[in-house]
């Protein structure tokens, strides 16, 4: 049996911390793992395999049948095995496979495609930069391959590696919505471990179907982390195995010891047999030696053509070395979910540019205020979170780098377009009122380093309009001046709701639901939902509704249209005092109450834990975010992250009530035990709590709940410590009831658990029906507290807020404030016609000018009346403000211009008359219009108020023919000559016809007639600069991209990668020199300070690059150094230095000579030199490819006969009569580095990452172009094309020039060149 040993090359271990992973975890080489069962919620999916209490085993593993074998990676769904750049395993699996996966079997897409594929470095990079893969994933989305220009690097960003914080940036209004659309749920993980065979079944179910989800094509994929320092052995032969087609193939006979790299479950195989005790004896059961996960590396062409079997007995993530078993424990695996149906409605436009990126956090904010300074809710725009320093923002002081970073060897100082998404954040308000929007720059110090502009901030409103309505911040003037004084600076805008008005006044009382009519608006009302308990049960015209009690009836107005308003909900006062729940081995989630982000806030509950252990009783989305859990000596821990977090100074006692309260005001959470200040901690990474939406509380694994809780409270303020005080009172609780709740609660938990139409239980939510689903329990598990009640002695007080600017006809809403003590409410105002009704904040209309009462008589828990009155001005209503905003006055045709009013008025009516547009009435507070021809048309606004008074203005639009706006993207930017590459306009305004300009030092070449998606077969290798020129009938644009396209003159396969400063590979060389020849191709990721340095530690050789791109060579103690700029970061280069036997010294650059230097000091002989290193001297960075290293003068460095741009050939007569000793190609995958010349130089690896992790494509290598240039072509579009290079000779169908399969017909395509049926055809 042959075995396959691969070995990590350097062991850096990481000390264990208090709260230290049950899994041994290098940080180094894996930062962003987590332990799903710790960090993520279970998958519910997957709960019915989880064996309920008294079950041997669960219904759902004793029935569920599967297939013997399963492999997602057959399917069209998953995308082709690739190798991954630098240390971005957590990313290859996660998004190149997971990602991807999931969005293709959710909308049926071909993986093989770029543009249903999905990169892994747009997410990497921010590995250190404060966001996460799984924060992109939920709140950011990911750009596909074909806008973001690679599957791991980019092409259109500039060089990209973690590790270099000056890495490019995404820019591009399209490119940013691209990705929006690309979204996630937050991660699950299965909540079994795959060694029992409820979790294997799980697991299995999972990569089935999703375990039954009918909405994907196929199974999802489980997400691993591993220890990549394992031992692969080759699968017996047995008939078994032959059946199955694996005789032969890997397994996995070890694990390493600390887990370092990421990888994919794609499947499962029971066929296969091992001999895992070495017996002899292959597929024993009862030693659980048959069947295997099927696994997925990003390590290209590693053992199974990237694949692996696991045996279930050795699935887990570490190994002991010896024994082989699981000491880490078994895998649960972290599942990703598509979201399904989504698509943004509100997204924040921006375009900017700073100079110190690192400094900035980028929020959000929202207030329903309209005249509000602050914003109510602010929500943390991932990705610009002190990001871009490669250290989350900790670089003092932070380095001059701008938003777009370093392209190449160039800044890239240009303002910064994107956009983020705002659809959940938005989905906290009642989006059909005006909103006021924020945009908030955050900075840690008062005085800064960095300083940049706003020249362009809009809220795009999708919600109603595909292409959007904007609304414009207002900038203050032509741009916002970010100056470097000030921790933060804001813009504000206001956008208007469509405007759909719910009922006023909804209240039930003797068996009748009644309600007042919506405000005016701009819709006409039809008739009314009625919602008990969620489900609709009723419809009417009326404003009454007769039914039965109910825990929640809630009522919408439904408009003539169809749109249905925002529910208005009404709470019957179900409620269950003196109880509590108890949960064992199991947990709960509270549904939304995060959604929002609060800057102060508090949590309280009591909890009675029956046991302790690290982890348990575990809540919050986990460190990064927010996360509370206990330890086994009984400390409570809590807080943001890692760095932000503190544990209660005594242990919590099992089986004894405690309170708990933790206060969150900004930085600093404040932990209250039974009233009692306890700990606390202060961060300035943090400032407030939420935008994460369900506070879960784990239901499996160690961090399941082992406890009693009882009276668990959310409120949107912190509160003090005597209103702590006033709810604990000493070890008894006060609980609130009644029809009133006290002001500030966003959720209340009384302890009352109720059974759900959908036979789940629920802990009830007494203030907005979000209710509390229990995870992992089969009776309900409401208990008796054990606790005492007692009633609250707060003080009762009331009084009505003062009513300021009540106009007759326009309606107010009225508010009292009251303290806890106020358990219900009745209003008085006759002039509206309310007597006595019971009503929180009741919304009234004064018909005329004067003074009228209102009063409010209060109930506390004793039965005791409070009561308040006082008068209210009403005074005429101010004149109505017709007039509005465009926000283009001259347009193209066909381009929107967004409408907006200036003064918006409650309770009126909008009406757009648009003659000529596209829609040529609107109605709401906003509108969008387009019109398709060239002319001067009319916008008119009419305002129409509840009262019949109307007011209106016009204004004119002016839309224009134009020229296109020529644009394009590279579909292909690496390709080897003779193979096709392809250009995909996306020029704007009409362009009707295409020339394309391809030049290089090679040839220029035009085509002419060309079309909008463009084929090309280059003939010569080198770097093209590609123009567009796209033109109509009213003229013409242009644009060019410089090295748009490099063409290959061969494959260069791998490159070996630099990511750590302690990464070296030492070279043999064993020989005494007097002359001598060293090439490389190399891409440095800087040349900012001292690098790439390749000599012996003696000094009697040494090259090193130093500050800003001179190499310096020293021989024998004696330096000499070339001019700056030889060595360029950023991209791939060849070069090379030869020196003779006189110690002349040439360097050389892509076969040009660079410089000559003479000396006579450096023409000895270099005596015995043993060997040379890689990263001796200065540490390598960036990736380096095609190493040679002659023992000669080697003159083919330079000139049209130039070796080195293929791979050498000829390589024993090289040997024997250039001198060759040593030629690495770096085409592998891992291990030592082979020598191609048969000498046995292996260079020998160390201080390097996981194995397979340094090892990658090198796009790039082979591009020079080494003769004359050609003569220019000029062809048409449909030349020089062969259609059996790019579809298959008989196959049917329309197809564009790069092979994608587009239809049956060409009917509906846009104009361009198709192949149809086999056939080369000009669709006009």
């Amino acid at each position: 049996m042959r075995k396959l040993t691969l070995c990590l090359l350097a062991c850096c271990a990481v000390a264990a911390s208090s709260y230290a992973q049950d899994v041994p975890v290098n940080r180094e080489k894996y930062p962003d793992y987590v332990d799903p069962r710790k960090a993520y919620p279970s998958e519910p999916r997957l709960m019915k395999f989880v064996p309920q209490e008294g079950e041997a085993e669960s219904r759902a593993a004793s029935t569920t049948k599967l297939p013997e074998y399963w492999n997602n990676a057959d399917t069209k769904y998953f995308p082709p095995v690739f190798n991954q750049d630098g240390g971005s395993c957590g990313s290859a699996s996660r998004i190149c496979y997971m990602f991807t996966h999931e969005i293709n079997a959710l909308r049926d897409l071909d993986a093989s495609l770029p543009e249903n594929q999905y990169p892994s470095h747009f997410v990497w990079l921010l590995t250190n930069g404060n966001s996460g893969k799984d924060a992109f994933v939920e709140y950011v989305g990911v750009p596909n391959v074909a806008t973001y220009g690679g599957r791991t690097y980019s092409s259109l960003f500039g060089y990209q590696e973690e590790t270099n914080n000056n890495f490019g940036w995404m820019t591009g209004y399209d490119k940013w919505m691209n990705a929006i659309g690309n979204r996630m749920l937050r991660p699950t993980s299965n909540p079994l471990t795959v060694d029992t065979k409820e979790g294997r079944l799980a697991a299995k179910a999972w990569l089935y179907n999703h375990a039954g989800d009918g909405d994907f094509k196929t199974g999802g994929l489980i997400g691993l982390g591993v220890a990549s320092g394992g031992v692969w052995h080759e699968i017996p032969y047995t008939e078994a195995n032959k059946a199955a087609g694996v005789n032969g193939k890997y397994y996995v006979h070890r694990w390493g010891t600390q887990v370092d790299h990421a990888v994919t479950m794609v499947g499962w195989d029971d066929r296969i047999e091992f001999d895992l005790d070495g017996n002899g004896i292959a597929g024993e059961v009862s030693k659980d030696e048959k069947g295997a996960w099927i696994i997925v590396n990003s390590w290209g062409n590693w053992c199974n053509e990237g694949f692996i079997y696991c045996p279930y007995k050795y699935a887990g993530p570490v190994s002991d070395p010896k024994t082989g078993a699981m000491t880490g424990g078994y895998w649960s695996g972290e599942l990703y979910h598509a979201r399904k149906n989504f698509r943004p409605t509100r997204v924040i436009k921006l375009k900017m540019d700073y100079t110190h990126r690192s400094e900035m956090l980028l929020q959000v904010g929202i207030s329903s205020d309209l005249n509000a300074t602050e914003p109510e809710s602010v929500m943390d725009m991932h990705h610009f979170r002190y990001a871009g320093d490669g250290n989350n923002g900790n670089t003092d002081p932070a380095p001059a780098i701008p938003m777009l970073g370093k392209w190449g060897s160039k800044w890239n100082e240009a303002p910064m377009e994107f956009c983020y998404d705002m659809t959940d954040f938005s989905a906290g308000f009642d989006q059909n009122k005006p909103l006021k929007y924020f945009f908030i720059i955050n900075r840690k110090k008062e005085a800064n380093k960095g300083s940049g502009k706003i020249y362009e901030a809009s809220i795009l409103d999708m919600e109603h309009n595909l292409t959007g309505i904007e609304s414009q911040f207002d900038l203050g003037g032509e741009t916002f001046e970010i100056t470097k004084e000030g921790k933060k600076l804001m813009i504000s805008t206001i956008v208007y709701g469509p405007g759909y008005e719910p009922v006023n006044n909804l209240s039930y009382a003797d068996g009748v639901l009644t309600w007042n009519v919506p405000n005016k608006c701009s819709y006409t009302v039809a008739s009314y939902n009625i919602y008990k308990d969620g489900v609709l049960v009723g419809n009417t015209k009326e404003t009454t509704y007769s039914t039965e009690a109910a825990d929640e009836f809630a009522v919408t107005a439904v408009y003539e249209n169809g749109t249905e308003s925002s529910k208005v909900v009404c709470t019957a006062a179900i409620q269950q005092n003196n109880v509590a729940m108890e949960v064992e081995n199991a947990g709960f989630t509270i549904p939304n109450v995060f959604q929002n982000h609060y800057k102060d806030c508090t949590i309280e509950f009591w909890i009675n834990p029956s046991q302790f252990k690290n982890w348990n009783n575990s809540a919050g989305p986990g460190w990064g975010t927010f996360m509370q859990h206990f330890n086994s000596d009984g400390r409570f821990t809590y807080g943001w992250d890692t760095g932000a977090r503190a544990n209660s100074n005594q242990p919590f006692v099992a089986g004894t009530w405690t309170h708990v309260a933790l206060v969150i005001q900004g930085g600093k959470m404040t932990l209250y035990r039974n009233a009692v200040k306890d700990a606390s901690v202060s961060t300035k990474n943090y400032s407030g709590i939420g935008g994460f939406g369900d506070y879960v509380f784990a239901s499996s694994g160690n961090s399941a709940q082992n406890a009693k809780y009882d009276e668990i409270r959310i409120w949107d303020h912190a509160r003090s410590e005597a209103q702590i005080k006033g709810s604990t009172i000493k070890v008894r609780r006060q609980e609130f009831y009644g029809n009133v709740m006290p002001q500030g609660l966003l959720a209340y938990y009384k302890g009352d658990v109720f059974e759900g139409a959908d036979g789940k239980f629920y802990m009830r939510d007494c203030i907005a029906g979000n209710h509390a689903q229990i995870h992992n329990v089969s009776a309900n598990p409401q208990v008796s507290p054990s606790l005492a009640l007692v009633e609250t002695n707060i003080a009762a007080k009331l009084s009505i807020d003062p009513a300021e600017n009540v106009y007759a006809g326009v309606p107010v809403t009225l508010r009292a404030t009251y303290t806890e003590a106020i358990n219900d409410l009745y209003w008085t105002i006759p002039a509206c016609g309310i007597e006595g009704k019971r009503l929180i904040s009741p919304t009234v209309v004064f018909d005329q000018v004067g003074t009228y009462e209102v009063s409010v008589r209060g109930i506390n828990y004793k039965g005791k009346e409070y009561t308040d009155t006082v008068q209210v001005e009403v005074a005429a209503a101010p004149a109505l403000d017709a007039s509005f905003t465009m926000s283009h006055d001259v347009l193209p045709c066909g381009d929107n211009v967004s409408l907006n009013v200036v003064n918006y008025a409650a309770a009126c009516s909008y009406e757009w008359i648009l003659p000529g547009a596209d829609e040529e009435k609107q109605y709401g507070a906003k509108a969008a219009a387009s019109y398709e021809a060239p002319g001067e048309y009319i916008v008119t606004l009419k305002v129409t108020a509840a009262d019949g008074r109307t007011a209106e203005s016009s204004d004119t639009i002016t839309t224009t023919s134009v020229a296109p706006k020529a644009d394009f993207n590279v579909v292909k930017p690496f390709v080897v000559k003779g193979t096709y590459t392809e250009f995909q306009s996306t020029s704007r305004y009409g362009a009707t016809d295409f020339e394309w300009i391809l030049d290089s030092k090679a040839q220029k070449v035009t085509i002419q007639e060309g079309n909008a998606n463009q084929a090309w077969k280059p003939t010569y290798p080198g770097k093209y600069d590609i123009t567009l020129k796209a033109s109509n009938s009213l003229g013409e644009s242009s644009i060019t991209k410089a090295a748009a396209l490099t063409v290959l003159n061969d494959d260069s396969k791998n490159g070996l990668s630099f990511s750590k400063s302690t990464s070296k590979v030492e070279v043999p060389i064993g020989k005494t020199l007097t002359e001598f020849t060293i090439e490389f191709w190399a891409n440095p990721s800087s040349v900012d300070k001292a690098c790439w340095g390749i000599g012996d530690a003696e000094g009697k050789l040494q090259f090193k690059v130093e500050e800003r791109g001179a190499m310096s060579v020293t021989i024998n103690g004696v330096t000499v150094s070339t001019n700056e700029g030889y060595v360029i970061p950023g991209e791939w280069n060849h070069y090379a230095v030869r020196r003779n036997t006189a110690g002349t010294l040439v360097f050389f650059r892509n076969a040009e000579r660079f410089a000559t230097i003479n000396t006579d000091v450096n023409k000895d002989a270099i005596e015995s030199l043993a060997s040379i290193s890689m990263g001796q001297g200065a540490p390598m960075n960036g990736a380096i490819d095609e190493f040679r290293f002659w023992t000669t003068a080697y003159a083919g460095v330079s000139g049209a006969s130039a070796t080195c741009n293929a791979h050498l050939t000829g390589i024993a007569e090289h040997v024997q009569n250039n001198g060759l000793l040593v030629y690495y190609d770096f085409d592998q995958t891992g291990g030592n580095v082979l020598d191609r010349t048969g000498n046995g130089n292996n260079g020998i690896r160390s201080g390097f990452g996981p194995d397979g992790d340094s090892w990658g494509l090198s796009l790039g290598v082979f591009s020079l172009y080494l003769g004359d240039k050609q003569a220019p072509a000029v062809i048409t579009g449909i030349e020089d094309l062969e259609q059996s290079q790019v579809i298959p000779a008989g196959m049917k169908g329309v197809y564009t020039l790069s092979g994608q399969y587009v239809g049956a017909t060409v009917q509906g395509l846009p104009a361009g060149m198709y192949i149809v049926d086999g056939e080369k055809v000009v669709v006009k």
